[in-house]
């Protein structure tokens, strides 16, 4: 048997070891990523996974919020049409990768200053949204909205508590916490469903 043979047959008789949530949401990221090999199709609407903005070498060539060798990207057709919420989402973007350079230089101390300044930031931009809805007498859309916002925040504290306590890492508080809950789930699903205006552009 050879050396390759071998080694196949160790894998088929080792026991899979189950991925921790930390790892789940990673590999999630990484899946996302990984379709950016593929060249984007046209008219991908911004809530397909392969649109999402994530630097790589066929994302479409987009202005960056600071530089354009960040992680995350924005791109227009993240935008809902509301100004002040896009602008909301731009700057959730932005705090996203000072946290991820953060942590890629180890500087923990840093990447605190950053999720303490992201929370601060997520309470406002939840606080604006409910008043629109508010104001434009959407009494059932808010019932509802609040309900995901404080769930939302509360999820992003006890996270943020947990990375103080050293219990989580920064690295899973950007992936899981801002990518994965925030920009995914909330941003480019929850926030576009209620308050896009916009027509989607094509990529």
């Amino acid at each position: 048997m050879t050396t390759q043979q071998e080694a196949q047959a160790m894998e088929k008789v080792q026991p899979t070891r189950a991925l921790t949530p930390f790892e789940e949401s990673r590999n999630r990221v990484k899946n996302v990523r990984s379709r950016l090999d593929a060249p984007p199709s046209v008219g991908m609407k911004p809530s397909s996974p392969n649109c999402l903005g994530f630097s790589g070498k066929e994302t479409p060539k987009v202005d960056a919020i600071e530089r354009n060798d960040e992680f995350l990207k924005w791109h227009p057709n993240f935008e809902t049409g509301q100004d002040k919420i896009d602008q909301h989402h731009q700057y959730t973007f932005h705090l996203a990768n000072l946290l991820h350079n953060a942590g890629k230089a180890h500087d923990h101390a840093r990447a605190r200053n950053i999720i303490e300044t992201y929370l601060k930031h997520l309470k406002v931009h939840c606080a604006y949204e409910e008043t629109l809805l508010r104001d434009a007498r959407r009494h059932n859309e808010l019932e509802q909205l609040s309900r995901v916002h404080r769930a939302l925040i509360e999820k992003a504290e006890t996270a943020f508590q947990q990375v103080v306590e050293g219990q989580l890492s920064t690295e899973h508080y950007f992936y899981n916490m801002i990518i994965i809950n925030d920009i995914v789930n909330h941003q480019m699903e929850e926030d576009r469903a209620l308050f896009h205006i916009k027509p989607d552009k094509h990529i």
